[in-house]
C-alpha cells in the first residue's frame, strides 16, 4: 500500500540548509590544564598585568560564544514552533480527510448492515425494548423526564424507513405503550393530541395497554383535558398497566370517571402536589379493579387513607 504523497525527509541532498545543524566545537582552553594558571589559583596572589589581560581577553571571547549558543539556540526554537505549527496543520488535513472517509464507509456499511436481513418479528422485538414505556417500576424523576422525549416513539419509529413503517403498521403491539402528557396550552393542541393519541389506541388494536398520564405543568393545569376522557373510557377494558403523575385535584377528576379496568394489574399513583390530598377525603379512583397484584404509591403521605381502591384479591 503507498502512502497518500511522496513526501520523505531528504539524507542525500548536500543543502547546508536542508538538514538540521551539527556541532563541532573546538576544546575550551581550561586554567585547571595549564600549570602556571593551576599555581595562581591556588593562591592569592595578584595575577600580573599581562596575565590579567590574557584572562580578560579569555572572558571576553567566552562570552561572545555563550552570545552565539543563544542565537543559535533561539533559532532553532522558533524553527521547531515553527515546525510544529506546519506538521498540526497537515496533520489536521489528514484527520479531516480520514473523517470524511470514515463516514462515507458508515454510510457504505449501513447498507449493507445485517439489521436489513433481520426478520420483522425479530426486529419488532428489538424496537420494543428501545420504545419509551409507562412503567411504574422507573425511577419516577428519570421517567417523566424520558417521558418527554418522542424519539423513542412508534410513531418516530415508523417515520425512519419504509420498512420500518410497514413493521410498525403490522405489529400492534408496538403502539401500545402510550403516555399522555398534560401541558399548559389553554387546550390549543386539543384536537392535535386527541388525534396523536387516538392513532395510537386504534393502532394497537385490542392488545392490552400501558398508559401513563403524566402533568408536566407543575400544577398549572386546572382540568384533565376533555380529550382524555373521550379516549380512555372506551379503552379502559385493555388496560394493563396504569401510572398517574397528576396533583390530587386531577387525581380527583380521574375518580368521576369510575373507569372499569377488568386487566389492570400494575397500578402507580404519583401525588405531584400532595399537600393537597387532605382536601379530597378518601378519593375512589376505579369502579373495579378485579386482576390488580402491584400497587405502589410515590410521596402519598396515608395512601390508604387517601385512597379507596376496589382491591379484594
Amino acid at each position: 500500500m503507498t502512502k497518500i504523497s511522496a513526501w520523505a525527509p531528504c539524507t542525500g541532498c548536500t543543502c547546508p540548509n536542508h538538514h538540521l545543524p551539527s556541532y563541532n566545537f573546538s576544546p575550551i582552553i581550561r586554567l585547571s590544564n595549564n600549570p602556571d594558571w593551576t599555581c595562581l589559583g591556588r593562591t592569592n596572589d595578584l595575577p600580573l598585568p599581562s596575565q590579567e589581560n590574557t584572562l580578560s581577553a579569555m572572558i571576553s571571547s567566552y562570552k561572545q560564544h555563550l552570545h552565539r549558543l543563544d542565537l543559535e539556540k533561539s533559532c532553532l526554537r522558533a524553527f521547531l514552533l515553527d515546525l510544529k505549527k506546519q506538521l498540526k496543520e497537515k496533520i489536521d488535513i489528514l484527520d479531516r480527510e480520514r473523517t470524511r472517509i470514515s463516514e462515507a464507509i458508515h454510510e457504505c456499511q449501513g447498507i449493507i448492515s445485517p439489521v436489513r436481513r433481520l426478520p420483522s418479528e425479530l426486529l419488532c422485538q428489538i424496537l420494543l425494548g428501545t420504545i419509551e414505556r409507562a412503567q411504574s417500576t422507573a425511577d419516577v424523576d428519570a421517567q417523566l423526564q424520558d417521558i418527554k422525549s418522542v424519539r423513542y416513539s412508534a410513531l418516530s419509529m415508523s417515520s425512519v424507513s419504509i420498512k420500518w413503517r410497514s413493521i410498525a403498521l403490522s405489529f400492534p403491539q408496538l403502539w401500545c405503550s402510550i403516555n399522555i402528557l398534560l401541558v399548559d396550552d389553554d387546550g390549543f393542541n386539543d384536537e392535535l393530541n386527541f388525534k396523536r393519541h387516538r392513532l395510537y389506541f386504534d393502532r394497537s388494536q385490542r392488545y392490552p395497554l400501558s398508559i401513563s398520564v403524566s402533568d408536566i405543568t407543575g400544577g398549572m393545569a386546572d382540568y384533565l383535558p376533555e380529550y382524555l376522557t373521550t379516549i380512555l373510557s372506551p379503552s379502559s377494558a385493555r388496560i394493563r398497566e396504569l401510572a398517574l403523575h397528576l396533583p390530587a385535584h386531577l387525581l380527583f377528576e380521574i375518580s368521576h370517571m369510575q373507569l372499569s379496568l377488568p386487566l389492570l394489574e400494575t397500578l402507580t399513583l404519583d401525588c405531584t402536589i400532595g399537600r393537597d390530598l387532605d382536601n379530597y377525603g378518601t378519593i375512589c379512583l376505579f369502579a373495579s379493579t378485579p386482576s390488580l397484584i402491584s400497587l405502589k404509591f410515590i410521596d402519598i403521605i396515608g395512601p390508604y387513607r387517601s385512597f379507596d381502591l376496589p382491591w379484594s384479591q
